[in-house]
């Protein structure tokens, strides 16, 4: 499946509050790990420590990650997300 749509366009569809750019296009569904800079990932795994949390969203190139408003409020707020 092909698709191309602004995380503002996303945020809308999902009913997720954005934070950063929201002209940022993305075009395929990855994993956190396999994600790409067109990529949107989602990252909801409560066995993450902090440290491991950290790391596994410092490691990945995805363009936006869908993640929870708890997990948002322990991040450093300069890259695309979106939050549920």
């Amino acid at each position: 499946m092909s698709f191309s749509l602004t995380l503002k366009e996303i945020a809308n569809l999902t009913d997720s509050k954005l934070s950063g750019d929201k002209n940022k296009t993305i075009t395929e569904i990855a994993s956190l790990e396999k994600a790409s800079y067109d990529s949107i990932a989602f990252f909801n795994n409560p066995r993450y420590t902090k440290n491991s949390f950290d790391q596994a969203l410092e490691n990945s190139k995805a363009g936006a990650i869908f993640l929870s408003e708890e997990a948002f409020t322990l991040l450093e707020k300069d890259s695309n997300f979106l939050i549920t």
